[in-house]
């Protein structure tokens, strides 16, 4: 079936001001490319029910994207802030989720299927991610990519089975999503954090003076 058309359109118009343009210039293509490129190997279902909504269709990418991003790790950094101490971490763990969201759901698929939206600028995300989650050592930085692929099989492949399999409402990835990404970093932040939460305003300290540094 085709991507384009007056279907498409009307499926995907509300996804307008997210996802914009790929690189090679096509509008909002991640959500049509993931469905007919990844989704059907993760989600049997998707081959009855539709191509062109399943796994993601417009709302479901609006729960992801928005809940997740835009209000969860906002939501985590607000608390970490506030906590402080080992919580002050738990941002980490989060960059440990767009580490595992970028290699699995987007480098990884350039390798094997070909380029797909969002593949480019993960090269940039895993690359900082990984700087960024190693800093504090690496055992943490384990913990950080466990964090991210936990949340990938609760959020999201637990939650699309919900939905595909036992009829929950679509809420229900929305849910999972904001648990995942502000309860469980901060766990994780809690419980494996290094033994000296200083550690990291050292490190911001080190490279602000290695800045101004002439």
């Amino acid at each position: 079936m085709c991507w384009g058309g007056s279907q498409w359109h009307s499926t995907f118009a509300t996804t307008q001001r997210r996802h914009a343009y790929d690189l090679r210039g096509w509008r909002y293509a991640f959500v049509p490319s993931f469905n007919y490129k990844l989704g059907p190997i993760l989600f049997k279902e998707c081959d009855k029910i539709s191509h062109i909504t399943c796994p993601l269709d417009a709302r479901m990418a609006t729960y992801i994207n928005v809940i997740v991003i835009w209000i969860g790790f906002v939501v985590t950094m607000l608390v970490a802030h506030y906590l402080r101490g080992r919580y002050a971490f738990a941002g980490l763990c989060n960059w440990g989720m767009s580490v595992v969201n970028a290699f699995g759901g987007h480098l990884m698929p350039w390798l094997f299927q070909g380029y797909n939206p969002g593949a480019f600028q993960s090269l940039f995300m895993f690359a900082f991610g990984v700087f960024a989650i190693t800093r504090p050592s690496v055992q943490f930085a384990a913990a950080c990519v466990l964090n991210g692929v936990l949340f990938h099989v609760i959020a999201f492949f637990v939650g699309m089975n919900l939905v595909f399999k036992y009829h929950f409402p679509a809420e229900v990835v929305a849910l999972l999503g904001f648990l995942c990404s502000t309860a469980m970093p901060l766990g994780f932040a809690r419980l494996c954090a290094p033994d000296d939460p200083d550690d990291y305003e050292k490190m911001s300290s080190d490279s602000e003076d290695e800045e101004g540094t002439p």
